[in-house]
């Protein structure tokens, strides 16, 4: 669909029209983007790894040592509140646990409870994904969105609180160590973040996670630029002339899924919409 340069990746959100959270078409003309809450996710287990202690496997098994090492990681620290993890809530119930009043239960609450505050914008790399057109855009009622994304320039907007990943696919689900997430949060939250079963492989899926707000339409970050609007093949006219409008007023093309007489998807340049750029 796009002539694609190595600084740039290609991105597709499938949408549904009718939507009680928000208008998904209006919301677009005010450069804004919509983060989901996982809970309401398809994948009861995303975002939601277990996490468990099991220091006691280790050479590490004194939990009083642990707490004097955290605190003197913690101690003076003033980068900790920096990094996204540890906000005021999960920094109090540290503070208890390195003074011996919480164990280790509470803390793993905590870490979940500042995990499950974290919104998700989902995309994926396959436009042409019969599966995704008719588990998120309605059974193609809906629409597909494509973003053109320079990963560096979204890398470097200290504007918000996103961090960009590609989902790992594994055939069995990670087991988390408590110790991993107080000791080297940068590596194992990744997985924490990105880890889904095999069986979601066909989403080949690339996400944003907002580590500010949930179930929520945010500012579209720096390095994210709408570059086309896509009608699905059951699109109901009304709502096609409504993606036409707002293509228009975005300055991008607007196209709709047809069916080739192989049934593969292709598209078809809508009339009145911008020609594609470049």
């Amino acid at each position: 669909m796009s002539t694609e340069r190595n600084d740039i990746d290609t991105v597709y959100q499938f949408q549904p029209v009718t939507d009680p959270k928000v208008d998904r078409l209006a919301h677009l003309e005010h450069g804004r983007i919509w983060v989901s809450d996982p809970a309401s996710f398809n994948d009861p287990f995303d975002l939601r790894l277990y996490i468990r202690d099991l220091t006691c496997r280790g050479p590490y098994a004194d939990e009083e040592r642990l707490r004097q090492a955290l605190a003197c990681l913690l101690r003076d620290n003033a980068q900790v509140r920096d990094f996204w993890l540890f906000d005021d809530a999960l920094l109090a119930v540290l503070q208890d646990w390195m003074q011996g009043k919480v164990g280790s239960r509470d803390v793993i609450a905590a870490v979940q409870q500042r995990f499950n505050s974290f919104g998700v914008a989902c995309f994926t790399q396959d436009w042409q994904s019969p599966l995704m057109w008719s588990h998120y855009a309605d059974q193609h009622e809906g629409f597909c969105i494509e973003y053109r994304v320079c990963k560096d320039e979204l890398a470097r907007d200290d504007r918000h609180m996103f961090l960009q990943q590609h989902v790992q696919y594994v055939s069995a689900l990670p087991e988390i160590c408590l110790s991993e997430v107080l000791f080297s949060p940068h590596q194992v939250l990744n997985r924490l973040l990105s880890t889904k079963s095999i069986e979601w492989a066909y989403e080949k899926e690339w996400r944003l996670i907002s580590f500010a707000r949930s179930h929520a339409s945010v500012e579209l970050p720096a390095g994210m630029q709408i570059s086309a609007l896509i009608g699905g093949i059951r699109m109901h006219d009304e709502n096609l002339q409504a993606l036409i409008e707002t293509a228009r007023r975005l300055d991008v093309p607007a196209y709709k899924v047809e069916a080739d007489a192989h049934y593969a998807m292709v598209l078809k340049p809508l009339p009145e919409a911008a020609p594609r750029n470049g």
